[in-house]
């Protein structure tokens, strides 16, 4: 089947997505682009990244990284420092034309963040990054 290369509308974290039963409509609840812990490492034990993505005309292969950046004057990836969250196939039978927009939930459980910081969770289609959200991670003051 043909490889699509899928444009990213919109890519969110939040606590839940509501799916109306009777318009269809989504409400993302709880939207978030950072964490404040009592102490790290931290295991956020509920997360929802939410993806809006066109183009999908025959399978795609979706990846999901959290990757932890280096402090500095341009922020990078540290070394061996991203871990894979989650991957998996979207085939598109019901995708019948190119612009339609997909709408995907990516159930999160129980991500650890090893160290306060800034975190970039990052989203690829076919091995090929397609946007990524900054997430921080505070310590809260008076905490360990």
């Amino acid at each position: 089947m043909e490889r699509s290369h899928p444009v990213c509308l919109a890519f969110l974290l939040c606590q839940q997505l509501r799916i109306d039963a009777v318009t269809g409509r989504h409400a993302l609840v709880g939207l978030f682009e950072e964490a404040t812990v009592t102490e790290v490492p931290a295991v956020c034990p509920e997360l929802l990244a939410y993806a809006e993505l066109t183009g999908i005309g025959g399978t795609v292969d979706l990846f999901l990284r959290l990757v932890k950046l280096v402090p500095g004057p341009e922020p990078r990836a540290r070394p061996r420092a991203a871990r894979a969250i989650r991957s998996w196939t979207y085939p598109s039978p019901v995708l019948l034309f190119p612009d339609t927009v997909a709408k995907i939930g990516i159930q999160l459980r129980d991500i650890e963040f090893p160290e306060a910081g800034h975190y970039l969770f990052i989203l690829e289609a076919n091995a090929t990054p397609i946007v990524a959200r900054r997430f921080t991670v505070n310590v809260a003051r008076g905490s360990t």
